[in-house]
């Protein structure tokens, strides 16, 4: 059984008092504040949330709005919200004249008591067959609050890291200074350059001093590259890196505390491995991480081996390896995090803050590169780095 009801009876009015009722029922059970505008501007129809607002606002209007020109309300708006109302009231007639298919605005409207934000929505409509404009405004007050904590709780946490950047340095200074004093004089003492030191005690303490000494430069000095690398962008100025003068160079830097454990450190450049598009510093700083974790892990005598080669497709390979105990698979990802060691290590090993790593993994990226650990079969491992292909 079908039901058909003419158009005449529906325009008929008892049909168009219950269609009414039913329209405002559905405004009001909406939690935004809703009214509609014809193409004067003027209030035809406002929900309940919005006469509700407006008595809270101050409204005396017995009629709550009706009737009201909206536009020129929003563009008599003086002081702090003058610019948005006057804006909401352009985007209003915007819709209105079919200028823009809709607009939107958020915007503040504080009390005396307390700050509040709204979002406004405004959207084209009809009523009684006249175009109209709907106009929608939602509270984000509560979105807002918790968009502003997130950024002051940021803007905190970027000044206490800066200033924990701040301590590190003044500390480092002040730490290095006499830190180089004492590796200085025991280099001189352990070395004996103005004779024998005498009792052979003695130069066994000089020699602690002097790798305690060296370690704890070690430490300190991967502590500050960490923390300037957790708080400011890498810069890789890319160039065409020869790769000799950056092994040369790692091996000087290195060779004290290699020297201290009686390390060898060999390289071995492949004929079209010789130059890399890159950035020397970062590359420099990269090998020589690699080459002292290397140290720390091999133990005293043996050789730590440092190659660069080159794959089919053109990337190079800069490699390190060591004669240590190894790496375990399951602890290949977690070694790169910052302060991560490996506790079941033997304690013949030298331990370090756990940082070398980190801060290499970083300066690979910055470059554009990978790193990844390999166990070789003889033993010990080999971290490789490889650096894209040359433009």
């Amino acid at each position: 059984m079908s039901v058909q009801v003419s158009i005449d009876e529906l325009d008929s009015p008892p049909n168009q008092s219950r269609f009414a009722a039913l329209r405002d029922t559905a405004l009001d059970g909406l939690p935004a504040h809703i009214a509609v505008v014809d193409r004067e501007g003027v209030v035809v129809l406002a929900n309940q949330h919005w006469r509700e607002f407006g008595r809270k606002n101050g409204n005396t209007d017995p009629n709550d709005s009706i009737g009201i020109n909206y536009l020129a309300v929003c563009r008599a708006a003086t002081g702090e919200c003058a610019k948005d109302a006057f804006e909401t009231a352009q985007g209003i007639e915007d819709v209105l004249e079919s200028r823009r298919d809709s607009f939107r605005i958020e915007y503040p409207c504080h009390s005396p008591t307390e700050k509040r934000w709204f979002e406004c929505m405004v959207s084209p409509g009809y009523l009684n067959g006249e175009p109209t404009a709907i106009v929608m405004h939602t509270d984000v007050t509560e979105r807002h609050l918790a968009m502003e904590a997130a950024a002051k709780a940021h803007d905190a946490a970027e000044a206490l890291a800066m200033a924990k950047t701040r301590f590190l340095a003044n500390m480092s200074h002040e730490i290095r200074t006499p830190l180089n004093a004492i590796i200085g004089f025991a280099e001189v003492m352990d070395e004996q350059v103005f004779g024998p030191v005498g009792d052979k005690r003695y130069q066994e303490y000089v020699g602690a001093i002097r790798s305690s000494a060296a370690h704890l430069m070690g430490l300190l000095t991967d502590v500050m590259e960490n923390a300037k690398a957790d708080h400011r962008d890498i810069n890789a100025e890319k160039t065409l890196v020869d790769i000799s003068e950056v092994f040369d160079l790692a091996t000087q830097l290195s060779r004290g505390p290699l020297g201290v454990r009686g390390i060898r450190l060999t390289k071995l450049i492949a004929p079209d491995a010789g130059t890399v598009s890159g950035d020397a510093r970062l590359l420099t700083q990269i090998v020589v991480n690699l080459v002292s974790n290397a140290g720390k892990v091999s133990p005293p005598g043996s050789i730590v081996h440092l190659t660069s080669s080159k794959k089919s497709d053109g990337e190079t390979i800069i490699a390190v390896k060591d004669s240590g105990p190894g790496i375990p698979e399951a602890d290949r990802d977690r070694v790169f995090q910052p302060f991560e060691t490996l506790s079941d290590r033997s304690e013949t090993y030298e331990r370090g803050a756990g940082l070398g790593l980190s801060i290499v993994q970083q300066l690979v990226h910055a470059l554009g590169g990978r790193i990844e650990i390999l166990a070789p079969a003889e033993g010990g491992t080999e971290i490789r780095v490889t650096l894209p292909t040359e433009p």
